[in-house]
């Protein structure tokens, strides 16, 4: 028995030390505006100029901390400096790298910078200043990163992705994420005045062959005022077997983002046995607009397919679409179903003002799907007379099998124009306050009397 232990003591102590040994070499670079000392990146004092050498001089484990100020991309994908076409250039993370932002140029401790009071933008205007047809076609690329990496602490602008889609220069302006699973980590960042076919902000790929997997973590993140036609803020895309594309995103705000057609919030498509099980928790979205889901747009083409995104805690509110779902729109074609769950979030003052005959001032669902909702507010939805109805939940069908079938539950439908509306279709509505009533176990139909209906997410 004490030879066990002895062994296991051995043991325990060769784990330690080459745990100590993996932290005792991380490496600090840092960077600012204007090189100083050596420049070579091992002090504040000595402090670099050059964001991508120093990321491309990091291992896996090391951190890169850069002082407030603006900086501009110098290199494409490639390495080189002077390419081609010079909107290629973009900051290229690096796998393992962890690069943060928001330090003032003498902190010892990342626990001691302010992000707030110390902005650090990367932008792409890397031309003439103000004039956005030379812009970058993405500020930053993540290209299938292998291990832990973090982007931190960023203000991200003035991408523009209107170049050749055949180069994927249409996509990502702000960032481009190619795969990578989970390992790239992207927190307290700001994503505003990016612009480009899809995905304005970020670009979120899966796309290209079959078992590729693009789920990176999105947390604390303000991803406003960014334009696209499909994902102002973010897209996600995933067509292939077994492709995924499952984000984690919380605590963020998509707001005032604008689309030309769908999801200026954030487009969700997936297509020929691909995955999305993408979880957003304790998100808002605010005044987003485009023609079809303004916060958020889902699509699934294939049986094979798998579109089962979880929605909690979030506030959809103030957000307006020209065709069908002011905030939400959900298209799935036959067989394909689609099974969102939307639970504990307020549907608040979400608007439709079509340019032709729609529905779902709130939430529009097409073709089938069996999304739920739990624990819901809508309230103050509102379409315009030449809707179909349906300011909290309206739904159609392309014909055939494949009608719409929402659960609804334990939810309250109040102050709208409508409640459901367009299709005459099996709806399970249960123990819920619906004005005007509706058929279900456990359904009222008295006066919500809300204490402050002007907060949609406050004390009710």
């Amino acid at each position: 028995m004490e030879q066990k232990f002895y062994i296991l003591k051995k043991l325990l102590l060769v784990i330690c030390c080459i745990t100590s040994s993996f932290f005792s070499h991380a490496v600090i670079r840092y960077v600012k505006t204007a090189a100083t000392g050596t420049g070579d990146g091992s002090s504040w004092a000595n402090a670099s100029s050059n964001l991508q050498l120093m990321i491309n001089n990091s291992g896996i484990g090391d951190q890169v901390w850069v002082k407030a100020g603006t900086y501009r991309p110098t290199r494409d994908i490639n390495g080189s400096t002077s390419p081609a076409d010079p909107r290629s250039k973009t900051f290229l993370l690096k796998s393992g790298v962890l690069i943060y932002g928001g330090f003032d140029g003498t902190e010892t401790m990342l626990s001691e910078r302010d992000i707030a009071s110390n902005l650090t933008t990367l932008t792409g205007d890397i031309g003439t200043i103000g004039d956005h047809t030379d812009n970058a076609y993405h500020v930053t690329y993540a290209n299938n990163v292998t291990a832990n990496t973090r982007l931190d602490g960023f203000r991200v602008t003035r991408g523009q992705a209107d170049g050749s889609i055949l180069s994927q220069d249409d996509i990502g302006s702000a960032l481009y994420i190619f795969r990578g699973g989970t390992n790239l980590k992207i927190f307290y960042c700001t994503f505003f005045n990016n612009e480009g076919d899809r995905g304005g902000a970020i670009f979120v790929d899966a796309y290209t062959g079959s078992n590729g997997n693009c789920s990176p973590v999105i947390s604390n993140c303000q991803i406003n005022n960014n334009h696209a036609n499909y994902g102002a803020g973010i897209i996600m895309l995933a067509s292939g077997n077994t492709s995924v594309v499952s984000p984690q995103i919380s605590h963020c705000t998509f707001n005032g983002n604008s689309g030309g057609l769908v999801g200026a919030g954030i487009d969700i498509s997936v297509s020929n046995g691909a995955v999305s099980n993408a979880i957003i928790n304790d998100c808002e979205f605010k005044q987003n607009t485009c023609d079809e889901g303004a916060a958020l747009y889902m699509s699934m083409s294939s049986a094979s397919s798998d579109c089962s995104p979880v929605v909690s805690n979030c506030v959809f509110t103030g957000n307006s679409a020209l065709g069908t779902g002011g905030a939400v729109s959900s298209t799935s074609y036959d067989p394909a179903i689609i099974t969102a769950s939307f639970q504990n979030c307020v549907f608040s003052e979400n608007s439709l003002s079509p340019m032709y005959i729609g529905a779902g001032a709130a939430v529009y669902l097409r073709g089938a799907n069996t999304s739920s909702f739990t624990n819901c507010t809508f309230f103050g939805n509102t379409y315009s007379a030449s809707s179909n109805g349906g300011a909290a939940i309206g739904m159609n069908s392309f014909g055939g099998s494949d009608d719409p079938h929402p659960v609804v539950k334990n939810c309250i439908a109040w102050g709208n124009t409508s409640f459901l509306g367009l299709g005459n279709y099996t709806t399970n509505v249960t123990y819920s306050l619906i004005q005007g009533g509706y058929a279900g176990a456990g359904n009222v139909s008295t006066n919500a009397y809300f204490v402050n209906a002007a907060d949609p997410d406050g004390a009710d």
